[in-house]
């Protein structure tokens, strides 16, 4: 599979993804994808309390009364629904990731189970296997994606655009979590939109324009 080279504007906090095929899901089938920006990290919680603190928009609940503590500010922000999250990503001219995009982020083009390959290594990330029992700061994963990305393993499970059951309208989120034993990126979970949970977040994308190769729906 060839990946096409993007001369493109870098992004503070992104890495780009280049426009090509990869292996998709549990099955493996070849997608191609436009090439697209997404953040390196999920977001976290300095990040939208900027947010929150430009816009007016509701602090998610489990914070504590008053400015932002910096002990959490570089962990990931969670009990935040997918409108929410949604909410953010278009107030920054960005949008939630397709779980295509976010799986080629996570996984590469050649089809591996994880962020850094197919073997079993749960110490580089935050699940149940290492009984934090929490989240840690983003920076302290040590599963970083070919392309650079970080905590698409563990420690939030992380809201996409897809719809998991059309009729319920439930939403298809990705990753891992500290409460959940590691699994494959490859694994799509069911999640009520309305649902904000301390164990999901979110990272957004970008698309980078005029590449050529067709989007996902």
């Amino acid at each position: 599979m060839v990946e096409t080279e993007v001369r493109a504007v870098v992004r503070p906090g992104m890495v780009l993804v280049p426009a090509g095929p990869f292996l998709f899901g549990r099955d493996k089938q070849e997608v191609a994808l436009s090439a697209f920006w997404i953040d390196k990290d999920p977001v976290t919680n300095r990040e939208y309390d900027d947010y929150v603190g430009k816009t007016g928009s509701a602090r998610p609940p489990g914070w504590p009364p008053g400015p932002l503590p910096p002990g959490i500010a570089e962990h990931p922000v969670v009990n935040v629904s997918f409108d929410e999250a949604a909410a953010y990503a278009k107030f920054l001219g960005k949008e939630l990731a397709t779980p295509a995009q976010w799986e080629k982020a996570g996984r590469g083009t050649d089809g591996r189970k994880f962020p850094w390959g197919s073997g079993f290594e749960p110490n580089r990330t935050n699940t149940k296997e290492a009984a934090v029992g929490r989240t840690v700061p983003v920076s302290a994963l040590k599963d970083e994606s070919p392309y650079g990305c970080r905590g698409m393993s563990g420690n939030v499970f992380q809201w996409t655009r897809g719809i998991y059951d059309a009729k319920k309208q439930t939403r298809v989120t990705k990753g891992g979590s500290f409460r959940n034993y590691l699994g494959a990126l490859a694994w799509s979970y069911e999640v009520p939109p309305a649902q904000a949970s301390d164990n999901i977040g979110f990272r957004c994308v970008e698309i980078v324009p005029g590449d050529g190769v067709a989007r996902p729906a």
